[in-house]
């Protein structure tokens, strides 16, 4: 069983009921104390993931009331329930933005050859806006996002308006940009095969191999993690889906068809 996750003094507690999770609390605040550290607890947070409507459950700790939260940010990313990917793109372009302003004054500059700006953004701004992109499940609506948030930088970097209606294909072809949809694609299929690689006991693979033995409710699922490549694989043997872990050991075949994942709004062009 999976008690906590954690990295340095990010510390997240999963719990199946509010006993457990007040008594794993319990357990931190006294070995805590131990070695003469104790909890922040404006910054400790706990959110329920369930379907059911939310009751008027409390978490006391040390006679101090802990804040429930619907969302939070655990190590760069945003965690809610249920996981709403679109939520983070827009975090990741925002602070893409920041960046920028930041360096507005370079990248804005007409003086500035395009060559300069491209590296400073590649350096820079894309690892901002992909950040943990690894881990999302992309949809068509959340990779039109990305690419509208890459578009506006780019006419920031050529000081065009959107008024102009200059064609994104001419202006990407001005900034020769890597195309960010493209970018989180890749690596997230790169990352699919790491997490493949890694021993069966690891707790990244066994959780991105788990299958809930419950079954979903009635309607629509939501997007899954591995649903793209599976569609993909589906679309690529003329079957309606296949399971990408029938393919991924498969090392020539899965690095043959990296590059038709990737480019694939582009080779159906």
């Amino acid at each position: 069983t999976l008690r906590y996750l954690a990295y340095a003094d990010d510390i997240a507690i999963p719990a199946t009921s509010m006993a457990d999770l007040t008594t794993a609390m319990e357990s931190l605040a006294m070995e805590a104390k131990k070695i003469g550290l104790e909890i922040n607890y404006r910054k400790t947070k706990w959110m329920r993931q369930h379907r059911d409507p939310p009751n008027d459950e409390r978490l006391m700790i040390e006679e101090t009331e802990v804040e429930q939260v619907n969302e939070f940010v655990y190590l760069g990313q945003l965690l809610s329930w249920p996981r709403d990917f679109k939520k983070e793109i827009t975090r990741r372009i925002k602070a893409m933005r920041a960046n920028y302003v930041q360096y507005r004054s370079f990248l804005s500059a007409p003086k500035t050859e395009m060559y300069l700006k491209r590296k400073l953004v590649n350096m820079v701004l894309l690892p901002t806006a992909l950040y943990g992109c690894e881990t999302w499940a992309l949809t068509k609506t959340a990779e039109m996002q990305l690419r509208r948030g890459q578009r506006r930088l780019e006419r920031w970097l050529l000081r065009v308006r959107l008024i102009q209606k200059i064609p994104s294909r001419t202006i990407r072809r001005k900034t020769k940009l890597k195309d960010w949809v493209e970018a989180a694609r890749c690596r997230k299929w790169k990352f699919a095969k790491k997490i493949s690689a890694l021993p069966e006991d690891r707790w990244a693979r066994r959780l991105t191999y788990w299958t809930p033995k419950k079954k979903r409710p009635l309607g629509r699922p939501r997007t899954r993690w591995n649903d793209s490549f599976d569609l993909f694989l589906g679309r690529k043997t003329d079957c309606k889906r296949i399971d990408y872990r029938t393919v991924i050991d498969n090392s020539d075949l899965w690095n043959e068809y990296q590059r038709h994942y990737v480019q694939e709004d582009r080779d159906s062009d």
